[in-house]
């Protein structure tokens, strides 16, 4: 017995030697490096993501803002254009003339403001120019997108009107002033209460076409319902859980098609665009890329500058904001089968740490063993 007892652990050893130990090299340098293109492959999975997310798609929404900025400033210039149109149509200039000696006549210049609204009548004009108030009517019916428009004489009384105005001078009005001076004037986003809508105000002067004198202004209301359909268009092309904004230069909504263009959202200080996206605005991004939980927002401004040289060439844009914003869940299935490559691999590297902390545990057994047996051993000797 004691002859047997020293082979049996020569063995032991030389098996632990020639066999666990290999293995258990083998084996950690393959979980090390198992380790390594798991990590590799996480990392080409989420630069696939990211890819998908900023290269792809983002490129793909930021052109959709782009777009509707695009069109939004196109969409102005032709509105302007359509103004210069109605600004010199004969029976207007003639209007134009005529109402000033009209309105003299009548003692109404040179009142003060509250005198003249007293003696003006309900529809804030004295309607000596009825052929002028149906050309009026007939360039809204063929222009809806305006909600009203009238014009005034050289002094600011008002000529002719679609929709009775608050008040029959305009001339202590700032966009009268600054048409009147300019040109042009394009207003900010504001509420029209005669014509009861979110509206943009084009204001134009109207200008002799025989010696360039100017005669008196024109004033068209533009309501934003046009650019809220153009939301609406753009909405339907993206994807689950898409939305569209449009705001003006502070942020303010003008369009939110997730709501439905709710009017308690629209031009409230409180609601608007995100901070973040505003304020890169703010700092001269022309357009760019925002993601964060699991959304992803692009945004344009409308470019404005060379698009208005034509029909108003003093004017630096509008300056809004165009948002697009779109779920990424349905990326993840774009790279699912990557995703189930690393889980089968990630259960593979389980599998073998599980193989090989048996065989450390089994060497360690045999280890055990072979210390209890040789102090056996010698206790017997």
């Amino acid at each position: 017995m004691t002859t047997t007892s020293p082979r049996r652990g020569a063995l032991v050893r030389l098996t632990l030697t020639s066999v666990g130990v290999p293995v258990v090299i083998i084996g950690l340098s393959a979980w090390f490096f198992m380790s390594y293109r798991l990590d590799v492959i996480a990392q080409q999975i989420g630069a696939t993501r990211t890819a998908l997310v900023e290269g792809v798609e983002g490129r793909h929404l930021i052109g959709q803002a782009q777009r509707i900025a695009d069109t939004i400033d196109r969409y102005v210039v032709e509105r302007i254009a359509s103004l210069r149109i109605w600004a010199s149509d004969p029976l207007v200039v003639n209007a134009a003339r005529a109402g000033a000696e009209h309105h003299e006549a009548e003692g109404l210049v040179g009142l003060d403001p509250e005198a003249l609204e007293a003696r003006a009548p309900p529809e804030k004009s004295l309607r000596a120019f009825p052929e002028t108030d149906q050309r009026l009517h007939a360039f809204i019916l063929a222009s809806p997108d305006f909600a009203e428009t009238f014009f005034t004489d050289v002094h600011g009384l008002n000529i002719a009107t679609t929709n009775p105005t608050s008040d029959m001078l305009q001339s202590d009005e700032g966009w009268w002033q600054q048409a009147w001076h300019r040109g042009l004037h394009i207003g900010e986003v504001e509420y029209d209460a005669s014509a009861a809508v979110w509206s943009v105000a084009l204001s134009l002067r109207i200008d002799d076409p025989d010696d360039g004198a100017p005669l008196g202004v024109l004033k068209a209301v533009l309501a934003l319902d046009v650019v809220q359909g153009i939301a609406d268009r753009t909405e339907t092309t993206l994807r689950e859980d898409g939305n569209v904004q449009v705001a003006e230069r502070k942020g303010r909504l003008i369009a939110d098609t997730k709501s439905g263009h709710a009017p308690e959202r629209l031009m409230q200080e409180e609601v608007g665009i995100a901070d973040e996206i505003l304020a890169l605005v703010e700092g001269g991004e022309p357009a760019g890329l925002v993601s964060g939980d699991h959304m992803l927002t692009a945004f344009a401004r409308t470019p404005g500058g060379t698009l208005y040289e034509a029909v108003a060439p003093d004017f630096a844009g509008l300056g809004w904001i165009v948002v697009v914003r779109e779920a990424t869940n349905w990326m993840e299935g774009e790279v699912a089968t990557l995703v189930q490559i690393e889980g089968a691999l990630q259960e593979w590297r389980l599998l073998l740490a599980a193989v090989l902390a048996g065989i450390a545990g089994v060497s360690i057994l045999m280890a055990a063993l072979l210390a209890v047996g040789e102090r056996s051993g010698k206790g017997g000797a």
